[in-house]
Order: C-alpha cells, then sequence, then structure tokens
C-alpha cells in the first residue's frame, strides 16, 4: 500500500515537475539530483537489498498522527506545493504607458513592460523616420510610466514642452536623466549610483548650484573616472 502510494506520488511529481522545468531551467539540474535519490529509495525498496531494517520507510509510523504525517512527508509536501523549491516565485511586470512623438512613423501613447527600453518603444511606434536624429537620443535607456519621449529631427532642439509631465520630474526628453532636476530614486537608475551617492549629487548641486556639464559629477564624492564614465551617455545637465 504504502509502495504504491509512492509510486502514485511520484508520478504526480514527475507531471509537475516536466511543468516546472518549462520556467525554472536554471535549476533543472537540482531537480534531478533529487529525482536520482528518490528513485534509489524505490530500488532498495523493491530489492530488499543493502536495507536496514531499523529504518522506516517513507509512510506513516504507527505513532505519528495524521497531522504529523501531512507534515513530515516531503514527497506530499512537494506535491502539493507543485514546486520543488518553496517560496520560489516568478516575478509579474507590471504595464506602463509611454507617449512617444516626434521622429518616428506613428507617434502615440503606447503600452510596454516596467523596465521596457526606448529601442522597445521606438520599435512600437514603428521605427525612426528617416531626419531622426539618433546622435541625439539613447536607445538603451529605460522608459517610464507616463513619460513624453520625443525624438528630435536632425538640427532639431527638443521643444521645451517635451519633457516629460510631471512635478520634479528629472527625465530629458531623450530618456536621460536631467542630474539638475532628478529625485534621489530617479538619480539611482544611473549605473554605480545607490541612495547614499545620489543624496550626495542632490547635496552638491543645492550647496554649488546647477551642474553646467555632465562631467561636473566628479566633484561630487564618490564618483570617480570609472564611475563617471558608465553614466556618461546616460546623463544632462537640464
Amino acid at each position: 500500500m504504502r509502495k504504491g502510494r509512492l509510486k502514485a506520488e511520484l508520478r504526480s511529481l514527475g507531471k509537475r515537475a516536466a511543468r516546472w522545468s518549462e520556467d525554472h531551467r536554471k535549476t533543472l539540474k537540482r531537480a534531478a539530483v533529487i529525482g536520482t535519490i528518490i528513485a534509489a529509495f524505490v530500488f532498495l525498496g523493491e530489492n530488499g537489498e543493502n536495507r536496514d531494517p531499523s529504518v522506516l520507510e517513507i509512510g506513516t509510523a504507527p505513532h505519528e498522527t495524521a497531522e504529523e504525517t501531512e507534515n513530515g512527508d516531503p514527497v506530499a509536501e512537494i506535491a502539493r506545493s507543485g514546486n520543488l523549491f518553496t517560496g520560489a516565485e516568478v516575478p509579474v511586470k507590471s504595464r506602463i504607458f509611454v507617449d512617444i512623438s516626434g521622429a518616428v512613423e506613428a507617434p502615440g501613447v503606447y503600452e510596454l513592460e516596467e523596465g521596457a527600453r526606448l529601442a522597445e518603444l521606438v520599435e512600437l511606434a514603428g521605427g525612426l523616420a528617416e531626419e531622426a536624429d539618433i546622435d541625439a537620443i539613447n536607445r538603451a535607456s529605460e522608459v517610464r510610466d507616463g513619460q513624453k519621449v520625443y525624438i528630435p529631427r536632425i538640427g532639431e532642439t527638443a521643444p521645451a514642452a517635451a519633457v516629460e509631465s510631471g512635478a520634479g520630474t528629472g527625465a530629458a526628453s531623450d530618456g536621460r536623466v536631467d542630474v539638475n532636476h532628478a529625485s534621489s530614486e530617479e538619480l539611482q537608475r544611473l549605473p554605480g549610483v545607490g541612495p547614499a551617492t545620489a543624496e550626495k549629487i542632490i547635496a552638491y548641486r543645492e550647496a554649488n548650484g546647477p551642474f553646467t556639464a555632465p562631467e561636473d559629477l566628479m566633484q561630487v564624492s564618490g564618483i570617480g573616472q570609472k564611475t563617471f564614465a558608465k553614466m556618461a551617455d546616460l546623463v544632462v545637465c537640464g
């Protein structure tokens, strides 16, 4: 009876593991190791070889209560959870809406996943127009919910109205971070900038006035040449 129950649970586990492997390929090797161990227990149980009679089989011991069995059976617990590694969750990204205009084929408001890049937005908008000034934009920059993006044409300066709407925002029209207006949260989107460095940037501009050039960031304690090189193409002084 116990052996049949174990085999039924193994079959159920196999089906769940197949579905699980599609979303958790990185941990597939770990699942294979667990399957090998369980298979070894089944083999030893069927052949009766090398079994220590003092070791109990997987199942309900005579003195166990139903509650103890339910909480102590690892195979049953795995089958109930549907996940070989409990607590692992697949994050669900929220949706954002961004307005794009200027030198694109189909200006408008588009829906993307949180963390999307400007290149993805441009693609949804039909791609860049022939007259688009690609040197004025950073297609690798991250776009945010409610942002207004303007793609300038060659020789054109983006209009002031093209800057992202919203009080105190520090995002330029091309998706770069305006270090003269960005909040601490916005500054932390830059590589190498954590909460402490973001506060130092804000304190520096409040004490010395707005930055006149991106290179001025190297005057802030904690930002050296290597750190600045990572963010050079992602910042602007508005």
